[in-house]
C-alpha cells in the first residue's frame, strides 16, 4: 500500500517549561506516522516561539510551502502546538482543507469528519487558549509587583546594565562606556555607521557579545539611562497577536519610578538627544521616499547610464492608464531603451527578495558572503603588501636624502630639504593607509547561518509590515537595477546580513531575459 505524505510540525515555547520538549514531540510524531503508514517528507520546528501568535518563522514557511506541496497531512503532537488561538487555528485549518491537507494530532484522536469529532476538537482548542491567556494574566500580575519595586521583569537588558541576584539593576562599567560614547557621538553629529565603526574598532561589543550594527534609535530613547524605571508602557497585543510599539497605554496604567536605578547618562544630555531624534524623524518624514513607484531611484539605463523614473501614459477612448519605468535622459539626447511595465518589474524584484529572505536561501547567502569576504581579505592583503613595499622604498629614499643633506653645501641644502619633506609626507600618508587597511583586514570575520537567519528574520518582518516599510526594505537590500532591452540585472547588497560594519560592498546579482518578465517566467 502506497504511503501517504505528511510533514511534521513541532513547537516549544520557552515561557512554559512544563511543555513537551522538541525531541519528545518529534519522537512521538515519528512513531505515530510509522504506525499509521505515513511518510514524513519534511519537518518544521519552531523553538522558543509562542503559540498565541502565528508570527512564527517555520510555521509561516510551512504554510507557504503547503500551496505548492502534495502533502496529505500535517502531524502535530498536540493541537495547541499548531496554535493556542482558536481563531488562528480555524483560519489555517480552513486554508489547509481547501488544499486537501488535514491536521492530525498524536494524542488527540478526533475524527473531524464527524460532528462529534469537530465539536471536541473545537472544545480542546478553546481550553488551550483559555489556559494560555489565564497563565499570561497570572504571570503579568507577578511581573507588575516586581516592576513596582523597580526590579528586572525579564527580557533583554539595556546595554550598560547587569542584574543582581535580587533582580536589581547594576551598571556594567565596560558597557556603560560604550553607552556614553554613543550619546556623545550622536550629539556631535556622527552617523550611526561612524558610531558602530568606532565601537567595533575599540573592542566594544553589544549585549550578546557581537559587533555593533548601526542601529541605535531605540536604545537612545531608553529612559533607564537617566535612572527612570518604566514598565507596562506599550498597549497589549491586538487580536492578531501583533504589538504596536508606538501605541502607549494611558499614563495611569504605566509604572514610572524616577531615580529608581543607577543612571548612566545625565538628564541634560538625554533630553538634547531626544530633541535631535525628533528633528531627524520630522526631516525623514519630509524627505523620505514619496514616490508611488516601488523601485523609483534604484533603476538605471543600460544604454546611457541615466537614472530611470516612473512614467504614466494614457491611450484609447477610455484613457487606459499604463504605468512604466522609462529612461528620462537629458533633453536633446535620445535613448533607445524600451520602457517596462511597473507591474512586471515590481513583481520580479519583490519575488526575488522574498526568496532571499526565506530560510531556503540562508546557506546560499552565507556561502556567497564568505566567498566574497575571503576574496576581499586576499585583495586587502595584496594592497597592504604593495603599500608596505612602496613605504620601504620611500624610507630608503628618505635615508639617502638625509645623508646627502648632511654632506651637501648650503646652496643645494634647501632643495634637498624640500624633497625630504615631500617624501616624509608621502610616508605618513602611506602609514595611515596601511594601518586602515590592516584594521579592515582584521575586522573581516566569517559569517554563520545563524547570523544570516537573524537578519533575514528582521528584514522579513519589516517587508511584511505595510507598504512604506516594504518599500524601505527593498531600497535597503537592493543596490541597483540595470534595465536593458535584452535583459534586466538586479544587484542585491548582502552587507545588511553581515553582523558587523564592513567598509566594502558584498553583492549578489540576478540576471533575467526581459521577455520573461511579462510571462512571469522566473
Amino acid at each position: 500500500m502506497k504511503k501517504k505524505k505528511a510533514v511534521l510540525y513541532a513547537r516549544y515555547s520557552s515561557s512554559n517549561q512544563r511543555e513537551e520538549s522538541i525531541s519528545r514531540q518529534v519522537e512521538k510524531i515519528r512513531t505515530f506516522c510509522e504506525q499509521n503508514n505515513l511518510e514524513i517528507v519534511d519537518e518544521y520546528i519552531d523553538e522558543a516561539q509562542s503559540g498565541t501568535t502565528d508570527k512564527r518563522d517555520r510555521f509561516q514557511i510551512m504554510m507557504e510551502d503547503a500551496y505548492l506541496s502534495d502533502w496529505d497531512f500535517i502531524v502535530v503532537y498536540k493541537l495547541d502546538r499548531l496554535s493556542r488561538s482558536v481563531s488562528d487555528a480555524m483560519h489555517y485549518k480552513k486554508k489547509l482543507n481547501k488544499l486537501g491537507i488535514r491536521i492530525l494530532s498524536v494524542i488527540e484522536d478526533f475524527d473531524e469528519t464527524t460532528p462529534e469529532g469537530g465539536f471536541f476538537n473545537l472544545v480542546t482548542m478553546g481550553i488551550s487558549e483559555f489556559y494560555s491567556k489565564n497563565l499570561a494574566r497570572e504571570a503579568f500580575a507577578g511581573q507588575l509587583q516586581n516592576a513596582k519595586r523597580a526590579m528586572h521583569t525579564g527580557g533583554n537588558l539595556p546595554l550598560g546594565y547587569t542584574v543582581t541576584k535580587d533582580l536589581r539593576f547594576k551598571i556594567n562599567k565596560k558597557e556603560a562606556e560604550a553607552v556614553r560614547i554613543i550619546f556623545d557621538m550622536v550629539l556631535n553629529g556622527y552617523s550611526y555607521a561612524d558610531i558602530a565603526r568606532r565601537l567595533n574598532k575599540e573592542g566594544y561589543r553589544n549585549q550578546k557579545g557581537r559587533r555593533f550594527r548601526p542601529i541605535f534609535t531605540d536604545m537612545l530613547k531608553n529612559r533607564k539611562y537617566i535612572g527612570e524605571y518604566v514598565y507596562n508602557r506599550l498597549e497589549k497585543k491586538s487580536v492578531d497577536g501583533s504589538r504596536n510599539s508606538h501605541k502607549q497605554k494611558a499614563e495611569s496604567e504605566i509604572v514610572r519610578i524616577p531615580e529608581a536605578i543607577p543612571p548612566i547618562i545625565d538628564k541634560d544630555t538625554f533630553e538634547k538627544v531626544q530633541t535631535l531624534l525628533r528633528r531627524r524623524k520630522h526631516k525623514n518624514i519630509r524627505n523620505g521616499p514619496k514616490s508611488k513607484y516601488l523601485l523609483s531611484g534604484l533603476i538605471f539605463c543600460a544604454h546611457c547610464g541615466y537614472r530611470i523614473s516612473g512614467n504614466i501614459t494614457y491611450s484609447g477612448r477610455s484613457k487606459y492608464q499604463r504605468i512604466s519605468y522609462r529612461c528620462k535622459t537629458k533633453k536633446g539626447e535620445k535613448c533607445t531603451l524600451k520602457d517596462i511595465n511597473t507591474i512586471y518589474m515590481d513583481r520580479f524584484v519583490t519575488q526575488k527578495l522574498k526568496e532571499m529572505l526565506s530560510e531556503k536561501s540562508t546557506k546560499e547567502i552565507k556561502d556567497s558572503i564568505n566567498t566574497q569576504l575571503e576574496a576581499l581579505k586576499l585583495n586587502l592583503k595584496e594592497k597592504i603588501k604593495n603599500k608596505e613595499q612602496e613605504l620601504q622604498e620611500i624610507d630608503i629614499t628618505i635615508k639617502a636624502l638625509g645623508n646627502r643633506i648632511a654632506s651637501a653645501s648650503k646652496n643645494i641644502d634647501k632643495v634637498l630639504t624640500e624633497q625630504l619633506q615631500e617624501y616624509s609626507d608621502q610616508a605618513t600618508v602611506l602609514r595611515v593607509e596601511i594601518k586602515e587597511l590592516k584594521e579592515d583586514h582584521t575586522s573581516i570575520e566569517k559569517v554563520y547561518q545563524k547570523d544570516i537567519r537573524q537578519n533575514q528574520k528582521y528584514y522579513k518582518e519589516r517587508f511584511q509590515s505595510g507598504p512604506r516599510k516594504r518599500k524601505n526594505t527593498i531600497h535597503r537590500l537592493v543596490e541597483k537595477i540595470i534595465q536593458g532591452n535584452e535583459e534586466v540585472k538586479v544587484i542585491f547588497t548582502l552587507n545588511p546580513y553581515i553582523p558587523y560594519t564592513l567598509n566594502s560592498d558584498v553583492l549578489h546579482e540576478i540576471v533575467i531575459d526581459r521577455n520573461k518578465l511579462a510571462r512571469n517566467q522566473f
